[in-house]
């Protein structure tokens, strides 16, 4: 006799049962301990197996996913007697109710269930009269007429009965529905698959799934079965892996689009060129829910699931928050964008002003944790900047229900909020390419609303972090295509337009090409001067970049003597404390130290830096760089040690103001590291550009110019210190990478040239010294010019190795020569002058003894 027979012919005096008038027996269940009756309709019971409920048979095409059903099944399959509950919770459209219908149909198939339930779990009543039915199925009853009494009823069965059987509650749309109707019982499995999150979905035995979209082998195996070759015999398969792509992998937009695809006779280039234009909304591409996945169509699945966060507390607000994410990265938004003054005041504006609720970080952050509940973001608060994730279509889904102006209000809200949280030095390189990611999206899915007021300015920051953060190549051709849409939305002479032509030419500069840039800031300073008028603090700053961009082609006098002029005009005009002034003071300050005047460097610099102290704080990030320059013009100017040691004070400050990750902190290092060889530590200069270097590696990665960088010293300084093979095999894997990253010529590629030439000769190979310098002096001409100090430096080092390598007269006669350039572009008494003067007096005295 079975338990339940056994239960239902007990004893009337057993305890906890009764008897009725109709000589019934009573049993306590539930959780209340009411006191039911039930009695079976029929001496023959049952006839097993028994599903109840309206299951979806397996989709066409159906993925396995097969990490995730081997998770569901193992529980399906496994002996222990530990009540186990398994809840996929995710987002709509992620195919939670196919994995469902494929875990009951094959636990009928296997017999691995007496009984199976399969139960559409959008609301409270609809599990009650589900549960109600199966009790009727079972043949067992309640005499009272009350659903929820049998539900009560079948959940006493379900616990005490000797039958297998799996319940699934599909689609669970609030989790307090389930209050006292959680399915439990040693011999049964249940099955949630539901869009929320709640913390209640995870506890009492209960077991959480994160389901999410179709992995890309998954996608194509989809789209291949939906889409037979036969349909489109000459389709590209690339096409169908972009199309996947495009709809981010999502189960349910793939079902839906694949019809649409076989519906209209398309090929999948054609749909994607649909899909891709923003003409079309997602009522137009996905028109109808298809019959493999019997849902709402992809635009519904998310609408229905804001109305459900919208009315959690805060209420009203998820709605209003969504529409800021749905203009940012689906990748991650971080949740300090989403929180902020901006986005507060976003909010707030939306609202009507009578039915405002407060609104503050701490309610939007909640507003956050219900788009989570609901599987409509993921916010991973465990995760570095509380990143928030969403769908590229739910984006798309929210964009397309805004009007005209609400659309205007939230992309101007995303961008304020994003330039609003922008730090104004970039200390965290993870943060800022997340921020640039979003700027991106915004770009996108902004268009040129964007442009319809500052709200642009979000991209400008973009540009700007491209560059602080070494992506040189990367800014010079971000700002390329800013001015383009600049010049055509705001026109030739606005002062945006202009600004971005600036950036051009800075990262023309920066990219090794600082002819280029010193022509195009000449050109602008004209633009600027007839738009503006030549005292305009625009016209001035031009002025004050070709000056710099001037001496970076080699012509540092004529830095001098353009920043000498300048300087009078930005005293009447801005005044002497301004920025752009102190700018000024210390371009010709660092010029006058490259023209060959050090200690005026040194000099200009301490001025500097005492006027900056009293105007910004000794902490700002403009005094500290003026500090580190005055320390680092101590060592041309002749005392290597006291550069050495005054770095060491920049470098605490600039670890304890900045951090030690900053690249302003990583630059003194760099220096620092610098002269503590040229004071004499050659060794101790190679460990630290070895400690640099991992430091660069990790935070900047392998191919940033400073890292690049400080390859170089660390190569030089290896050598120095008595390792000159070393040092010749760093340069030749250095001067690769340098043609890799940076181009054949660029300068810095150059400079590694020549070094590995020179460590070539004094590894022991001077003819090979030679030749290299010697097929590296037609480039440095043709990029650099005759009269740069570069050029002049390797034609020097080419007459030392022509000497060295027994041709002394050869020798003489190429220092002669540099001699007489470097007196005249350099002057008699800069450093590099004196150099060649005396290699060119040893060499005429060895000529002469011999």
């Amino acid at each position: 006799m079975s338990r339940d027979e056994k239960r239902l012919d007990a004893a009337h005096s057993g305890p906890g049962s009764s008897v009725d008038a109709s000589g019934s027996q009573g049993v306590l269940i539930g959780d209340n301990a009411l006191q039911v009756n039930y009695f079976a309709h029929s001496p023959a019971g049952p006839k097993w197996p028994i599903v109840v409920g309206n299951p979806p048979s397996v989709a066409t095409a159906y993925q396995e996913r097969s990490a995730l059903m081997a998770e569901l099944k193992s529980a399906l399959n496994s002996n222990r007697t530990a009540i186990v509950t398994q809840v996929m919770s995710g987002d709509g459209g992620v195919g939670k109710t196919q994995l469902a219908a494929s875990v009951f149909h094959n636990a009928f198939t296997a017999k691995m269930a007496d009984l199976s339930i399969w139960i559409t779990a959008t609301s409270r009543q609809a599990v009650v009269s589900q549960y109600a039915e199966t009790l009727s199925r079972l043949q067992l009853t309640a005499p009272v007429n009350d659903p929820e009494l049998s539900a009560r009823a079948l959940l006493t069965w379900l616990r005490e009965t000797e039958h297998p059987w799996l319940v699934v509650l599909d689609d669970l749309s609030d989790p307090g529905d389930l209050n006292g109707l959680w399915p439990v019982g040693p011999n049964g499995r249940t099955l949630v698959t539901t869009r929320r999150r709640d913390a209640v979905l995870s506890e009492s035995n209960r077991i959480c799934i994160d389901v999410g979209v179709f992995e890309p082998e998954e996608s194509g195996r989809y789209l291949n079965m939906r889409l037979p070759r036969a349909h489109a015999p000459a389709e590209d398969l690339a096409e169908r892996e972009a199309l996947a792509s495009d709809l981010g992998h999502l189960p349910l937009a793939l079902a839906q689009a694949s019809a649409v695809i076989l519906d209209g006779g398309w090929a999948c280039g054609e749909y994607r060129r649909q899909f891709r234009d923003r003409t079309h909304t997602l009522v137009d591409l996905f028109p109808n829910a298809v019959e493999d996945y019997r849902q709402r169509t992809v635009a519904a699945t998310w609408s229905l699931a804001t109305e459900s966060a919208n009315r959690l507390v805060p209420a009203g607000v998820s709605a209003h928050l969504l529409n800021l994410t749905a203009f940012l990265s689906p990748n991650g938004i971080p949740e300090k964008i989403l929180t902020a003054a901006r986005a507060q005041d976003y909010v707030r504006e939306e609202f009507q002003a009578e039915s405002a609720p407060p609104i503050s970080a701490e309610n939007l952050r909640t507003a956050i944790r219900n788009l989570h509940r609901l599987s409509i973001v993921t916010h991973d608060t465990a995760e570095k900047f509380r990143p928030v994730r969403i769908h590229a279509l739910a984006q798309r889904a929210t964009r397309e229900c805004l009007s005209g102006e609400a659309r205007l209000n939230a992309t101007r809200a995303a961008a304020r909020a994003l330039l609003s949280v922008w730090p104004s030095v970039e200390r965290d390189a993870d943060l800022s390419e997340i921020l640039r990611q979003n700027a991106r999206a915004l770009e996108y899915t902004a268009g040129n609303d964007l442009w319809l007021d500052e709200s642009y300015l979000a991209l400008f920051r973009s540009g700007e972090s491209l560059g602080e953060m070494g992506l040189v190549r990367e800014a010079l051709s971000y700002w390329q295509k800013i001015h383009q849409t600049a010049n055509s939305l705001l026109g030739p002479e606005h002062s945006s337009t202009l600004l971005a032509r600036e950036n051009i030419a800075l990262w023309r500069g920066r990219s090794g090409n600082a002819s280029g840039a010193t022509a195009a800031l000449s050109e602008l300073l004209a633009d600027r001067r007839r738009i503006l008028g030549p005292d305009h603090p625009d016209t001035l700053s031009t002025r004050n970049t070709l000056a710099y961009w001037t001496g970076r082609t080699g012509n540092a006098h004529g830095a001098v003597e353009a920043l000498t002029a300048l300087l009078p005009a930005l005293l009447r005009v801005l005044g002497r404390d301004n920025p752009m002034t102190l700018a000024t003071r210390s371009n010709l300050a660092y010029w006058r130290g490259r023209a060959g005047d050090p200690s005026g460097a040194r000099l200009a610099f301490a001025q500097i830096v005492a006027d900056r102290e009293r105007v910004l704080g000794s902490d700002h990030t403009d005094t500290l760089s003026a500090r580190h320059s005055a320390a680092y013009w101590q060592g041309p100017a002749g005392d290597p040690q006291g550069a050495r040691d005054a770095l060491r004070h920049v470098l605490d400050d600039r670890m304890r103001v900045l951090g030690p990750h900053h690249p302003d902190t990583l630059t003194t290092r760099h220096e620092l590291a610098r002269w503590v060889g040229r004071s004499g530590e050659p060794a101790a200069a190679a460990a630290a550009f070895d400690e640099l270097l991992t430091d660069r590696l990790r935070i900047l990665g392998p191919d940033h110019p400073d890292t690049l960088a400080a390859r170089g010293n660390l190569g030089l300084w290896t050598g120095e210190a008595g390792d000159p093979h070393t040092a010749m095999t760093t340069f030749e894997k250095l001067v690769a990478d340098r043609i890799r990253v940076q181009g054949p010529d660029h300068p810095e590629t150059l400079t590694s040239r020549h070094h590995l030439a020179c460590w070539r000769g004094k590894a022991g190979n001077a003819p090979a010294a030679v030749q290299g310098l010697d097929m590296l002096l037609p480039a440095r001409l043709r990029v650099q010019g005759p009269n740069h100090p570069d050029t002049l430096t390797t034609r020097h080092e080419l007459g030392c190795w022509q000497a060295r390598l027994g041709d002394i007269a050869t020798g003489i006669a190429q220092l002669e020569s540099v001699l007489v350039d470097r007196l005249r572009v350099l002057g008699p008494e800069h450093p590099d002058t004196h150099v060649t003067h005396r290699e060119l007096a040893a060499l005429r005295q060895l000529l002469g003894d011999r």
